[in-house]
């Protein structure tokens, strides 16, 4: 667990030898915040996320949240079947949202949101039966929200906005128990 405390530069590859590893923790180094000690550290994790952090088969919580991390969302995030929570947000990560994380049927948290992600967002998040909290705001998403909306009992957390999203909000929404919707700055009907 390193935050908000100088550290700067690359996640070396080396990370994935530690396959024993359940939680990585390495965020709010790109926020200019008072530590503990009423002090302005300003510190960032820049580059990639590497491909190696697939190797880490035991980890359960990942959190790179507010660095500097560019790049894709590593396909070899979708080895760690144990994962349970992805916090990738306030990154500069581009490419499309892997379809594969959608298989992770453990993952109760994904945070994407304040990057540069595109393409339309996978259907098949909407089928992750223990996920109750999903925020893809604040990126460049395009379509429409997926309708199979009818797996998520658990989701009280749902964040789709600051995007291009179009077309209809679908009427399954109103069968979910929300206590967060935000869906504002789209293009929807």
């Amino acid at each position: 667990h390193i935050s908000d405390c100088g550290i700067s530069g690359l996640i070396p590859p080396e990370i994935g030898n530690l396959e024993n590893l359940i939680s990585l923790q390495i965020y709010d180094n790109d926020i200019d915040l008072p530590d503990s000690l009423e002090m302005d550290i300003d510190s960032n994790l820049t580059g990639t996320i590497p491909s190696e952090i697939g190797n880490l088969i035991n980890l359960q919580y990942l959190d790179l949240r507010n660095n500097e991390l560019s790049g894709p969302v590593p396909l070899e995030l979708t080895n760690l079947l144990n994962l349970n929570s992805i916090l990738l947000t306030g990154n500069q990560l581009t490419g499309e949202i892997p379809y594969q994380i959608g298989y992770l049927d453990e993952l109760e948290s994904i945070d994407l949101s304040s990057n540069q992600l595109s393409g339309e967002i996978p259907d098949n998040l909407f089928e992750l039966s223990n996920l109750f909290f999903l925020s893809l705001g604040n990126n460049q998403l395009e379509g429409n929200i997926p309708s199979n909306l009818d797996n998520l009992d658990s989701l009280y957390y749902l964040d789709l906005s600051s995007n291009s999203l179009t077309d209809e909000i679908p009427y399954q929404m109103q069968n979910l128990d929300l206590f967060y919707l935000k869906l504002n700055d789209n293009q929807l009907s």
